[in-house]
């Protein structure tokens, strides 16, 4: 009898039930991201902006491994985001050109202006393309002080400390400046170096974030969010443009918190394997970029049948009775069915 001897798992791997829940994470993230994009009003107390970007950089750091950044690393990072970023801004580009075209509706100008001076707002098809820029920065300046710190007994301390002390610097100095002055680098550098924050955060507490199963502390932590954001404690931010009226502590505070409840959900539902939650948590990345295009096209149809909203020259979502599940579910569904067809097809 042949037998196979069984694979030890490395220590930095992730078990099937930990890569479930980062997958359910993930789901949960994205779903936030699509529903936030259509109204934050359906949300009174996990409110979007409180954290579902901090959100996917705390995934990003649960994922990262405690090895020294390589050129092999950068490579393949670079090769994984870049190359996606500009793709896919040159199709949004293209649509928002054609669907400009269609209804005489404005829908930016994505090949007229810069979009990095921009922060990518000159395509409101694809607005997400400075997270992605800012995860890319993110990923490397997290993986360059975990290399620092490798050799170090107390990693994860100092990594905390660290996060703390750059976030600090990130909201109290980076984003006051660019809010002051505008320099569109600023603003790059303050999501970057905050998501960082988040990124270490999630690499130093991954032991504490994977093993939380009890329903009872998500009830907990979503009755102090109600009461802090009642008290008007924490308010909800605005990461693309480095905007945190609540200040770094309570903005920081009531992103963690409002990340451990859905690190507690997803480790509680990862004791089963719900095979489609899963799929668009693997996916998130392509719902992220093109949810916004499925939202315009639903915009035109409804102007089409006379139902559209218009504020000025431009087609807003509508808001009606059924709406909010419409644009949710084709905003999820509609990008992760055609990537399935798209990977089963080859193209």
């Amino acid at each position: 009898m042949n037998i196979t001897p069984t694979k030890k798992q490395s220590p930095n791997s992730l078990g099937h039930e930990q890569s479930l829940s980062v997958s359910y994470m993930k789901a949960i993230g994205i779903i936030v991201v699509v529903i936030g994009h259509y109204t934050s009003g359906f949300f009174n107390i996990m409110l979007p902006y409180l954290y579902h970007m901090p959100l996917f950089f705390f995934i990003g750091g649960i994922t990262l491994k405690k090895e020294p950044i390589s050129i092999g690393a950068v490579k393949k990072i670079s090769i994984k985001i870049i190359p996606y970023m500009i793709t896919t801004y040159l199709i949004t580009g293209l649509i928002c050109v054609l669907l400009n075209e269609i209804t005489g509706m404005y829908y930016g100008n994505p090949f007229t202006q810069n979009p990095l001076s921009m922060n990518f707002n000159n395509n409101p098809l694809f607005l997400v393309c400075w997270f992605l820029l800012a995860y890319y920065f993110s990923s490397l300046i997290t993986r360059i002080l975990i290399t620092v710190t490798i050799h170090i007994e107390k990693q994860n301390l100092i990594l905390i400390l660290v996060s703390i002390l750059i976030g600090f610097l990130a909201i109290n100095q980076c984003a006051e400046i660019y809010n002051k002055e505008k320099l569109q680098i600023l603003n790059l550098i303050t999501q970057s170096v905050y998501g960082s924050t988040f990124m270490l955060l999630g690499f130093s507490l991954k032991k504490l974030a994977l093993s939380i199963y009890n329903p009872l502390i998500s009830v907990l932590l979503i009755v102090f969010i109600a009461t802090l954001i009642s008290y008007g404690l924490i308010k909800q931010s605005a990461m693309a443009w480095s905007t945190y009226p609540s200040g770094f502590i309570m903005s920081t505070v009531g992103s963690l918190l409002c990340i451990f409840v859905v690190l507690n959900i997803s480790n509680i539902l990862s004791s089963n394997d719900f095979n489609l939650l899963k799929q668009i948590g693997d996916n998130s990345k392509t719902i992220m970029s093109w949810h916004l295009s499925v939202f315009a096209i639903i915009n035109v149809i409804f102007y089409y049948i006379g139902s559209g909203n218009i504020k000025g020259m431009k087609l807003d979502n509508t808001y009606a009775q059924y709406s909010f599940s419409l644009y949710t579910i084709c905003g999820v569904m509609i990008p992760f069915i055609c990537l399935k067809i798209k990977n089963r097809l080859s193209l």
